[in-house]
């Protein structure tokens, strides 16, 4: 059966990075820095912003649905070499609040003939296409493989340029998987290796060994772990009504992944993507993604695809079309083992510099629950 909603998201963002409307061909917009004495302006940076979605109740739901996240982030630099980032969020889902520290970073340029950077704190990881806020999105929503992939890194990255062969080698070691704070057990490691033979053409692929994953059993007669996130089975969405809650928090994948599961054995994991200039104005992106988790690693844990493209019809106009995929074989990251797809699709009008408006359609299908088709109306503002 087919389910019907719709889905109201509001990004916002406040950005003061001065070259965005240079390159944009308009004429500087508000700025933070504008606010600073001069002497602080020249080495500091600082940028505000918000995004905030709403999702009315979909028939047979039990509730409304809003998400906020207000952000405050500044860089200061010290000398021509060394910087230090920090970027604070505040959540805010259907009234519970938290705070949230995204990145916390240090950076310095530790050779200037080979360019060579090392990068340590909390940092946005940028392994799919899709980057980490919604403001640098071509799309509206998420895609199903954002929450099956790292945002953020917690350790250290050190990013090296491989001579004139167009190579970036970025080897890490990051606490764990989902980017929290959370410093037990063993740590993981990796490495991104970056190919740009052409502006046009970016390629990716990035390899990571550590701690794996292990799905959590559910028990309908124990309510022990009331107050923790349960695993559901499959079974517990029998119902039409259950079916319409877990449908609807499918859209909801923004923040990065939140599994269902406790650290256990291995996670060999393996994500590659491209980023093709066909034209002046079609981009067109892709990405493929695998997880072998388990006692020795050697067996599935979850695995998806990604396709997108967006294509500028005039200065101000654009449209956009997304179709993902994801095998969540252990039920790890949607909670239910399933196989789902996405497609989706709208257009972006850009009512001047740093304002765009946004709206798309979105379907969901899965062989275990029910289908979702969603509307979603985005405003991104940019200064």
């Amino acid at each position: 059966m087919r389910r019907y909603g719709i889905l109201i998201l509001l990004p916002v963002l406040l950005s003061v990075t001065p070259c965005a409307a240079q390159e944009a061909g308009y004429d500087d917009g508000p700025s933070l820095e504008k606010l600073l004495p001069p002497s602080l302006a020249q080495n500091l940076d600082v940028n505000a912003w918000g995004w905030a979605s709403y999702t009315p109740a979909i028939p047979h739901n039990r509730e409304n649905y809003w998400d906020l996240d207000l952000a405050l982030g500044a860089t200061q630099r010290f000398g021509d070499r060394v910087a230090a980032t920090a970027d604070v969020h505040f959540l805010d889902s259907n009234g519970s609040p938290s705070g949230e520290l995204q990145q916390a970073f240090v950076t310095a340029q530790l050779s200037e003939k080979s360019a060579t950077l090392l990068t340590i704190g909390k940092f946005n990881a940028s392994f799919g296409v899709e980057p980490r806020n919604a403001w640098d999105r071509f799309g509206g929503s998420t895609s199903l493989l954002f929450g099956a992939e790292p945002q953020d890194l917690l350790g250290i990255m050190l990013t090296q340029p491989l001579g004139n062969t167009h190579l970036t080698a970025r080897p890490f070691v990051a606490a764990n998987f989902q980017g929290k704070s959370n410093l037990e057990g063993p740590p993981s490691a990796g490495i991104m290796l970056e190919y740009r033979p052409v502006h046009e053409l970016d390629l990716a692929l990035t390899n990571w060994i550590g701690p794996g994953f292990k799905a959590q059993e559910y028990d309908a007669d124990s309510d022990s772990d009331a107050d923790e996130k349960d695993t559901p089975s499959s079974a517990e969405y029998a119902s039409e009504e259950e079916d319409e809650v877990y449908s609807s928090s499918i859209l909801e994948n923004w923040n990065g992944p939140d599994f269902y599961a406790e650290r256990g054995g291995t996670l060999y994991f393996i994500d590659a993507k491209f980023t093709w200039l066909a034209t002046a104005a079609l981009t067109v992106e892709g990405e493929g993604l695998l997880a072998l988790n388990g006692p020795s690693g050697g067996t599935l844990g979850w695995g998806g695809l990604l396709l997108l493209a967006n294509y500028d019809l005039t200065d101000r106009w654009r449209i956009f079309a997304r179709w993902s995929f994801l095998d969540d074989n252990q039920g790890i990251v949607t909670g239910v083992a399933q196989h789902r797809h996405e497609i989706s699709g709208g257009a972006a009008f850009e009512l001047y510099r740093g304002l765009e408006l946004r709206a798309e359609y979105r379907h969901d299908f899965s062989d275990e629950t029910g289908d979702l088709d969603a509307l979603s109306a985005h405003v991104t503002f940019a200064y």
